[in-house]
């Protein structure tokens, strides 16, 4: 497999030569099966890795998605991950494609206050939120994408939190950006006390 020039394509072994490429999508928490040939015939592969056509296309997610999860399976234990990422590296954006789809951006601001990790906790989702002619998982939230992946990532009410609309997003030590609502929807959840909510770093106070 080490010609499709991906490290993360790994082979299987079956009866009479017959191998097959898989590869584990850890945002989805998928084995995907890539394909199956016979007789040690790689060359296939590694066509098909040269043209871009070896992993999983939107039709595939869109597939997957109507037959398996609900928005909230597919995105929860992703978005979790990007804030807990984003809260061990303060004011660095944290990027990904929730359940294959929704292109997301978390990044933390975060200060001390008398003891305790205070963060300002940014969402952004780059638009459209689905990609074209992907279908909408079940339980899709709709206009209020942002509020639920808020709730998703810190388990709580969003009536209870304090959010707004930010004009600025952090890209950086010192560094922001000007949020483009055209481009990007965003929120802004302020004020959030990390121990209380079971996310306090280990980052060191200064």
């Amino acid at each position: 497999m080490r010609n499709v020039g991906r490290p993360d394509i790994y082979s299987l072994h079956g009866r009479r030569g017959v191998r097959a490429a898989t590869w584990y999508d850890s945002e989805t928490e998928v084995c995907w099966l890539l394909g199956v040939v016979k007789q040690h015939n790689y060359a296939e592969f590694e066509a098909r890795a040269a043209n871009n056509e070896l992993l999983p296309d939107e039709d595939d997610y869109a597939v997957f998605f109507q037959e398996s999860q609900s928005f909230d399976g597919l995105v929860q234990q992703g978005v979790q991950k990007m804030l807990a990422a984003a809260i061990a590296a303060p004011q660095f954006p944290q990027r990904a494609a929730l359940g294959g789809l929704v292109k997301t951006e978390v990044t933390v601001v975060l200060e001390w206050i008398d003891f305790s990790q205070i963060a300002d906790i940014f969402i952004a989702v780059r638009l459209p939120p689905l990609p074209r002619h992907s279908a909408e998982p079940s339980g899709w939230p709709g206009k209020h994408l942002v509020e639920r992946l808020v709730e998703l990532a810190l388990g709580a009410d969003f009536e209870t939190l304090d959010c707004r609309t930010p004009l600025h997003i952090p890209i950086g030590s010192q560094k922001w950006r000007i949020l483009d609502p055209a481009k990007e929807i965003a929120l802004v959840v302020c004020n959030i006390d990390l121990e209380r909510y079971g996310l306090a770093s280990v980052t060191d106070r200064e």
